[in-house]
């Protein structure tokens, strides 16, 4: 795990981190999350930015039958600093449990971000008769955002810890930091970042719907085939929100990597463990790709 920690300044949501102040390498783990949380010491981690199983059963899924463990969430407690955040992507109708099950490990749940996203889908919803369905058509996700308790004061734990707070942005100056993040899903050049040289695959999501024929089937042909890749933008832009610069980034559900992809960009310490031997090794490929070309990857609006 040869990382470079600099905890330095937090810098502006869209401009490049000075080359003096990166902190580049990752350590990915090809396994169970557990697994990679037992090699790391306690309060070391400066924010979790993940985006875990939803436990909807997604497409038919094994992996989304439930929610993470809770044994899962007090490991990442026990590595995360003082202070330091945790922001977790949820489905609508199972974001409560898995803000009561972090609640429980004892995290405090201090806000949610909204994904935005216009590229509205039925999704699971089944038809009933003409224009009645059973449930809306969905165009966001809710995140979970959830903090490791302070030590003393904000300021005394920013002090020691150097986390805590998050980047809003400089007041009166335009571009504030809200909890809504308004961001297009990836496209099929985003998700395929990095992959040049691996086979197409159909997505889960175009599997799922095989008797669909022409475009719409054949639009989900990827180099890259996991179900559910989240744009650069809205990672890169909750890393520079929640983690100091140069610090060291956790994703314990790591998918095709988008997380450590905006981590390592931007001069970030990253860990990610993911089980899935496919995925792991897109994974691995999208990183590298994201830490000798940071120019590829779009910045946070």
């Amino acid at each position: 795990m040869n990382i470079i920690a600099f905890l330095g300044k937090y810098m502006p949501i869209n401009e490049p981190v000075p080359s003096e102040e990166r902190g580049f390498g990752s350590y990915l783990y090809p396994g169970n999350c557990l697994d990679l949380m037992a090699e790391l010491d306690d309060n070391m981690i400066d924010a979790c930015i993940t985006d875990p199983p939803y436990g909807i059963h997604h497409l038919g899924n094994a992996w989304d039958v439930g929610l993470p463990p809770i044994e899962i969430w007090q490991e990442v407690y026990r590595v995360l600093a003082p202070g330091a955040h945790l922001v977790a992507a949820a489905a609508a109708k199972r974001y409560h449990h898995l803000a009561t099950m972090l609640e429980q490990v004892g995290f405090e749940i201090r806000d949610m971000v909204v994904w935005h996203y216009s590229q509205s889908a039925p999704g699971a919803s089944q038809g009933i008769d003409g224009e009645w369905r059973s449930e809306a058509k969905r165009n966001h996700e809710p995140w979970v955002v959830a903090r490791k308790p302070v030590e003393g004061s904000l300021g005394e734990n920013w002090k020691k810890w150097g986390v805590g707070g998050v980047l809003v942005g400089e007041a009166g100056k335009p571009g504030w930091n809200t909890n809504v993040a308004k961001v297009q899903k990836p496209d099929k050049k985003e998700r395929n970042l990095g992959l040049t040289g691996f086979p197409l695959k159909i997505t889960a999501g175009a599997a799922a719907k095989h008797k669909r024929k022409g475009g719409a089937y054949n639009a989900g042909l990827n180099l890259n085939d996991h179900p559910t890749v989240k744009p650069l933008k809205l990672v890169r832009r909750l890393v520079r929100m929640y983690a100091p610069t140069g610090g060291y980034v956790l994703d314990p559900f790591m998918g095709s990597g988008t997380t450590g992809m905006a981590a390592v960009a931007d001069g970030y310490g990253f860990f990610g463990a993911e089980m899935d031997p496919s995925h792991f090794e897109k994974a691995n490929a999208r990183i590298d790709h994201a830490y000798d070309h940071p120019e590829d990857i779009p910045f946070a609006e």
